[in-house]
C-alpha cells in the first residue's frame, strides 16, 4: 500500500504509513518473545533471551515516538484520535504484561487483538456519523 501511494505525486499520506510503520516495527520484535527454547532448538537468536525485559524498552521507545509524530502531524480528527488510543493502548499493554512475566507469551497477540477491535470500533463510529 505504502508503495502505491509513494508512486503517486500526492504524498498527504507518507506521514501516515510513516506512523503505521513505525508502530509495526516497535510491536513486530515482540512476536515470540518467549519462545526461547524453540528458538533455540531451531538455531535462531531470540531477542528476550539476550535482554530480558529490557527488550521491552525497544517497542515502548517506538510507540513514544510515534505519539509525538501524531501530535506533530494533522491526519484529522477521527485518524488522529484512532492512532492515538492505538498507541497509548499498546503502550499500556506492554507496561502491564511486563509486570506480569509469566504471561508475558500473550503480549504480541494481546496488542494485535486490541488494534483489531478498535479498528472495528473506529470504522462502525465512522460509518454511523456518515449516515
Amino acid at each position: 500500500m505504502l508503495g502505491y501511494f509513494m508512486k503517486q505525486s500526492n504524498t498527504d499520506m507518507i506521514p501516515l504509513f510513516a506512523g503505521l510503520f513505525l508502530f509495526c516495527i516497535s510491536v513486530v520484535p515482540l512476536k515470540k518473545i518467549e519462545e526461547v527454547e524453540e528458538d533455540l532448538k531451531s538455531g535462531y537468536s531470540n531477542l528476550y533471551s539476550k535482554w530480558g525485559l529490557l527488550l521491552l524498552i525497544w517497542p515502548l521507545s517506538g510507540l513514544l515516538l510515534e505519539l509525538i509524530l501524531i501530535r506533530f502531524f494533522d491526519f484529522g480528527n477521527v485518524l488522529n484520535t484512532y492512532l492515538f488510543i492505538l498507541t497509548i493502548s499498546s503502550i499500556a499493554c506492554i507496561l502491564l504484561f511486563g509486570m506480569f512475566k509469566n504471561k508475558l507469551h500473550l503480549l504480541y497477540q494481546s496488542i494485535i487483538y486490541i488494534a483489531i477491535i478498535e479498528i472495528g470500533i473506529f470504522y462502525l463510529l465512522i460509518k454511523l456519523m456518515d449516515v
